[in-house]
């Protein structure tokens, strides 16, 4: 069966006018372009059927299949997948969501661009997906099943893309793809730990799903690799960082006071989340969206105030736990580096100083509850 599959692989590479070498032989040729287009699949009006496993707290929890048509991929996918997508009627009462969109996020090796851009000591490098990269990667698993070729050291950690530079184009892939396998379960495994936060300071998780993806071959050959991800709460497409730089006088009277509100609450959720243990290294300003309305009525008087949920932090794939660590002291180490005031910095580089005094202000006030 394994020799039956070389041979279809080979075959399919041929007919494409592509040459899969053997394991040792193979080696990246720079010869490929920059950048790989997007899947068509995941294209603007694209319709995607998966199947949608429901979260624990859904109306039911039987997997069913839904198609959710794309009405805006969040590219470039620098880690996976990401799109808004229009939710149907029928999704919404199985799955118990009340908007009319949601995001879908799909954690697709072929759409890794962080991961397929190496920095080297020369340039910045990419290793695109292609016809010849998907059938060396077919075949590399085929010759790792009939153990004719072995994993290198640490291909199941994400340190090992820093110094396989040289790695075959079908190791690669495979790195790629149980990279990809880790970050879905690790971001899973923080929405679910964290679930008393969703729908207030991150997204409501709706639901794990399964995409099957007919991938190119070559001629009218193809694949089909099932692709893993999660449906979750569309909150806004409005960054952090944009809101911060684009935010415009007119919207509120008392613009210093809001924009100053909205800094300080993501500093509040950042450093909530570093106090409790939950360590995310991917917290930064574009991982951090601003939801609407900004401004609600006061629960103490007619006036307006600040939501409490108006900053809402998203991607959990790099977030650790105290049960990743073998010990306390790796555990406590851990949490000095990772950044609980990066937030902090970046907003005062880019929010006007007139402004920034409003935080240093409010901070010497006890900080707000996060839920």
């Amino acid at each position: 069966m394994t020799t039956k599959c070389k041979l279809q692989l080979q075959c399919h590479a041929r007919r494409a006018g592509l040459e899969v070498e053997s394991n040792h032989q193979q080696r990246y040729s720079h010869q490929h372009p920059r950048s790989a287009p997007m899947p068509s699949e995941f294209a603007s009006r694209s319709v995607l059927t998966v199947q949608v496993t429901p979260a624990t707290n859904a109306r039911q929890h039987r997997t069913s299949s839904f198609s959710f048509e794309i009405l805006k991929p969040y590219e470039p996918f620098t880690a996976a997948v990401v799109a808004k997508v229009a939710v149907g009627s029928a999704a919404r009462q199985a799955l118990g969501i009340l908007d009319t969109t949601a995001v879908l996020k799909l954690f697709d090796r072929r759409c890794y661009k962080a991961r397929r851009t190496e920095l080297s000591h020369r340039a910045i490098q990419e290793r695109p997906h292609t016809i010849a990269s998907e059938c060396a990667y077919r075949k590399f698993v085929c010759d790792l099943q009939a153990g004719s070729v072995t994993l290198t050291k640490d291909i199941n950690c994400d340190t090992w893309f820093i110094c396989r530079e040289r790695a075959p184009i079908g190791e690669f892939e495979l790195a790629l793809q149980r990279s990809a396998e880790r970050a879905y379960r690790k971001e899973v495994r923080a929405y679910q730990r964290l679930s008393d936060y969703q729908g207030s300071v991150i997204p409501r998780m709706y639901g794990t799903v399964q995409y099957t993806a007919k991938i190119p071959l070559g001629g009218n050959a193809y694949a089909e690799e099932v692709i893993s991800g999660i449906l979750l709460e569309h909150i806004s497409d409005v960054t952090l960082e944009r809101f911060a730089t684009d935010f415009s006088a007119s919207r509120y009277s008392e613009t210093p006071q809001v924009l100053a509100g909205v800094c300080r609450r993501a500093m509040e959720v950042s450093t909530h989340f570093w106090g409790i243990g939950a360590l995310n290294d991917d917290a930064h300003m574009n991982n951090m969206l601003v939801r609407e309305p900004l401004l609600v009525p006061s629960r103490t008087g007619p006036q307006l105030s600040l939501s409490p949920c108006c900053v809402v932090m998203i991607d959990f794939e790099f977030m650790k736990f105290r049960d990743d660590y073998d010990s306390e002291e790796a555990f406590q180490r851990s949490k000095l580096l990772t950044g609980m005031h990066e937030i902090g910095p970046a907003l005062e580089r880019i929010v006007p100083s007139n402004v920034w005094r409003y935080v240093y202000e409010e901070w010497e006030t006890p900080p707000k509850r996060i839920i």
